[in-house]
């Protein structure tokens, strides 16, 4: 008879335990993973919403600031430009349609609380104020826009010419 040799190996429970550890290891390694790839998302997302709300109000702010006059017509907000063409603003709750002449830009944003003032004498819109919420955000906008006093008069007067014409 042969003498066997005892060899040094580790017991089925041992292996049984240690990979069970392994196992919770993988699984807590994934989740943490996991975890951190939403946050990741998450602040994209953000970023996202943040980039869409300043290049809207950035784009809506320059027109106003480039623009002769601002006028109200048909729920629609009109830009005179300085080469006397229109840029149209058509607002509606959930998007902002912006055209000037052939192009045209669609900004995806939820538009409330809306408000428009105008001037009593000539009726140019002087403050648009609204409220843009992209996600879960809500932007503030407010626009003011100042005549200077020739194009007030020019107004009042182009008016009381027509009226006196007719």
């Amino acid at each position: 008879m042969k003498k066997s040799k005892n060899l040094k190996a580790f017991t089925l429970m041992e292996v049984m335990i240690t990979m069970l550890l392994s196992c919770f290891l993988v699984m807590a390694s994934l989740k943490i993973f996991l975890m951190f790839e939403h946050l990741i998302l998450l602040k994209n997302q953000k970023m996202e919403n943040s980039k869409i709300s300043i290049q809207f109000s950035q784009t809506i702010k320059n027109d106003a600031d480039n623009a002769l006059s601002i006028e109200e017509y048909n729920d629609q907000i009109l830009f005179l430009m300085p080469n006397n063409k229109y840029i149209n603003y058509d607002i509606e709750q959930h998007y902002a349609f912006r055209a000037l002449a052939d192009v045209a830009d669609t900004f995806k944003v939820e538009i409330s609380d809306l408000k428009i003032s105008k001037e009593s004498i000539t009726g140019f819109v002087n403050n648009i104020k609204m409220e843009i919420k992209i996600g879960e955000e809500i932007y503030p906008i407010c626009i003011s826009k100042e005549y200077t006093n020739d194009l007030l008069v020019n107004k009042v007067y182009k008016n009381h010419n027509s009226f006196k014409n007719n």
